[in-house]
Formats: structure tokens, C-alpha cells, sequence
């Protein structure tokens, strides 16, 4: 792939051309049971383009997570919520469970985007840890 061909693709990577004229599925085929109220992503294709034109705020995004950072540190019920749509890929094959993504509007999307935020809050501590200059351990 030459340069130009290579720009092209990640345009279209960006504006999700190539995610509007594909018909097949990126999705694994699993319904969750019972849902929260709250496990439910609405409008994911906004939520992803939001992330990809702030990517630059990773700092304040950061910022208020340390605040907030009790309140999204259960990393096991997102473990559980989530691992039923993973068994349930795995049940039919390795590669829907490695290869295929979650439901965009499910309860392991909820969770995902919440790992996602957590990875960005994360990223903005580490840089505090080394702008200071104090050891990782």
C-alpha cells in the first residue's frame, strides 16, 4: 500500500466511510438477557466519532476522572457483565470470541466504553506519575 493509498484508507477509517458501505457485521450475534438500566449505549456511532474529535483532551478527561475515580473502580462486575457475551462467542467459536466485536448498543458496550474512559484517566495519571518524576512502583 503506497502512501497516498494508505492516507485514503485511514480517511475513510476516520469518517466511517468504510463502516457505512460495509453490509456485514462487525458484531457478535449475542442478546443479553437482563439489562441495567443503565448498561445501554445509545447512539454508539456519535460516542465513537465524540472520542475520535477530542482525543486531544486526554489531560482533562483525566483530571476529572481522578475525581471521580471511586465511583468507576469496580473492574469485576464489569469482569462478570461482561464475560456472558464472551462465553457465548467462545461457545460457537475461538474466532467470534477473539474477532468479533460486542453488540454497540449492549450491556458489554456500556462496559466497554467505561474501560475505555477508565484507560484514558489512567493515561493521564501516568503522565502526572512522570512529570513528577517519582517511580512507577
Amino acid at each position: 500500500m503506497d502512501m497516498i493509498g494508505g492516507m485514503d484508507f485511514i480517511n475513510q477509517l476516520n469518517n466511517f466511510t468504510l463502516y457505512r458501505t460495509n453490509n456485514q457485521s462487525f458484531h457478535s450475534g449475542y442478546r443479553y438477557k437482563y439489562r441495567l438500566p443503565f448498561e445501554h449505549v445509545n447512539d454508539s456511532m456519535s460516542k465513537t466519532i465524540w472520542f475520535q474529535d477530542r482525543w486531544h483532551h486526554l489531560i482533562t478527561i483525566s483530571i476529572a476522572y481522578i475525581v471521580l475515580k471511586q465511583s468507576l473502580s469496580n473492574i469485576i462486575i464489569a469482569f462478570v457483565r461482561s464475560a456472558e457475551d464472551f462465553l457465548f462467542s467462545l461457545s460457537s467459536s475461538f474466532y467470534d470470541s477473539v474477532c468479533r466485536s460486542v453488540q454497540p448498543s449492549d450491556v458489554a458496550a456500556f462496559w466497554a466504553l467505561t474501560f475505555a474512559v477508565n484507560k484514558i484517566a489512567e493515561f493521564g495519571d501516568l503522565l502526572f506519575i512522570v512529570l513528577r518524576k517519582r517511580p512507577l512502583m
